[in-house]
């Protein structure tokens, strides 16, 4: 409890003011592991379980000794092997997707094995531990598979926005960059909407979960201003705007104007509430992203885009990475994936289902439709392919900001392995082959996939395994010890 008032009342971090740590740089993660810490700790002293190694290191004359510990128990070692752990659960939830995606559980296989041959591109947390990213990411991923399993399945209800509320909730308490995210997520929800392609009862549900988790994270951040000025809100009370008048929108039978116009009022009115909220209460935590973007394009640079731009993770995607990606077959599958269910949507669903809204299901979404195949032939087994196109959409999503900021890969390259699964799809390639393909022909060409990722796969994994090191930095070190010598404790 002594912990948490110090990183909540801080006047070391920035001098001359007092902040709270924990609303500005989302500091979450320590304090919770720091309080399991002490459980562990407290039980295994208690019981005599010795959980680390420790010896004296001797640096030579320029250097003091030090003690050196290894183990669980030190808490250096034991923040890390959470951070390891957390991470761990990515490729589970990149399983679960594939599977999603596929129908299959040859989906799950092939999205993992492009996660493991692909890993180096996919994250930074073995060269960085304590990144936000680190530990949000992996709450990130899970949601966005709870999110494609609701849309696969038509879930709806307060106990499903709940479950989704609460991976969401871990996400923005761990990272401030994951309101973004949720905002690319809720604009690809918007998409499926726009396009008629899931049930209101699911949708509001969708929504219900994304308000569920922004109220609970704006308190426990203690009214962080970045969550609450950021695109995040205002989108949810677009999409919220969008529902209250689906009942007059719905009147609209054309189609492209209903989606038109559906999707101009969610840009314009997130876009639009967000510059209200940001200029009324004077909070522009998130302008560095735009000075960012308008730096890259227009070249109008400021100090802060300086400090940013000078770092590689900031710049655009270099042709180096794209170049890793294609050589392991990742960026030809997915895109072949992506092209395949273009292929699909576009020339095997009459020309009237898209042209035309339904006028005797008015007032109903495709998906509310009992006998889907029979009642709307036109849409021919689209109900089974919803979580493909949120997906899709999502990836399109993703891949934009992973190519404006190469530190934002994690985003790109995990949904690209999730994409691939869609090879696996034997009833979306059969719609288009017209049942050619035989079950166990189509594994057999999932496994030669595989085979062949796995030339350069293997040597991706080989570098992984290869990366040995220990943190060594004798001339920071050198500063803090002037700086603890020459300086007087407290403040000036």
């Amino acid at each position: 409890m002594q912990g948490l008032y110090d990183i909540t009342h801080d006047d070391v971090t920035e001098y001359g003011h007092t902040i709270n740590t924990l609303k500005r740089f989302n500091l979450y993660p320590e304090v919770i592991f720091a309080f399991f810490y002490r459980i562990f700790k407290g039980i295994t002293d208690a019981v005599n379980i010795n959980t680390q190694t420790c010896w004296k290191i001797n640096r030579g004359s320029n250097l003091p000794p030090i003690e050196s510990c290894e183990g669980i128990g030190n808490p250096h070692y034991f923040y890390v092997d959470n951070v390891f752990a957390s991470a761990g659960t990515v490729a589970g939830s990149i399983f679960v997707m594939g599977v999603l995606m596929s129908d299959s559980i040859f989906g799950g296989f092939l999205a993992l094995a492009a996660f493991a041959f692909n890993h180096g591109e996919a994250t930074r947390v073995q060269w960085t531990p304590p990144l936000r990213e680190s530990w949000a990411f992996p709450f990130i991923i899970a949601q966005i598979a709870f999110v494609t399993y609701i849309i696969r399945n038509k879930k709806s209800g307060l106990s499903w926005a709940i479950g989704m509320a609460v991976l969401s909730i871990f996400a923005k308490l761990y990272w401030q960059f994951s309101q973004f995210a949720f905002f690319t997520q809720l604009g690809s929800i918007f998409v499926l909407h726009a396009f008629d392609f899931s049930s209101l009862s699911t949708i509001k549900t969708l929504l219900l979960g994304h308000f569920i988790s922004f109220c609970t994270s704006f308190v426990l951040l203690f009214g962080n201003e970045m969550l609450f000025t950021s695109f995040y809100f205002p989108s949810i009370c677009s999409f919220a705007l969008a529902l209250l008048i689906y009942p007059l929108l719905n009147k609209i039978t054309f189609r492209p104007v209903f989606v038109l116009i559906n999707l101009t009022l969610f840009v314009a009115g997130s876009f639009g509430l967000k510059f209200v909220i940001s200029n009324t209460l004077q909070v522009h935590d998130d302008a560095h992203i735009l000075d960012i973007l308008r730096a890259k394009f227009l070249g109008v640079h400021n100090f802060h885009t300086r400090l940013y731009t000078c770092s590689a993770e900031f710049n655009f995607i270099p042709k180096e990475t794209l170049w890793k990606l294609t050589q392991s077959l990742l960026l030809p599958s997915a895109g072949a994936a992506v092209l395949i269910f273009a292929i699909y949507f576009i020339f095997y669903s009459e020309k009237s289902s898209v042209l035309w809204r339904s006028t005797e299901n008015k007032g109903r979404h495709f998906a509310d439709v009992r006998n889907f195949e029979e009642e709307l032939s036109h849409i021919h087994n689209i109900y089974m392919m919803l979580q493909i196109f949120y997906n899709v959409v999502q990836l399109i999503c993703y891949c934009s900001i992973t190519y404006l900021i190469m530190r934002l890969k994690l985003f790109g390259t995990p949904h690209l392995c999730i994409a691939t699964a869609i090879l696996a799809n034997n009833k979306l390639l059969n719609i288009i082959l017209k049942d050619r393909l035989n079950k166990w022909a189509h594994i057999g060409l999932i496994g030669l996939l595989i085979a062949a990722m796995a030339h350069h796969g293997r040597e991706n994994i080989k570098k992984q395994y290869n990366i040995i090191g220990e943190y060594s930095n004798p001339d920071q070190e050198a500063l803090f010890d002037w700086i603890n010598k020459s300086t007087k404790p407290g403040k000036l």
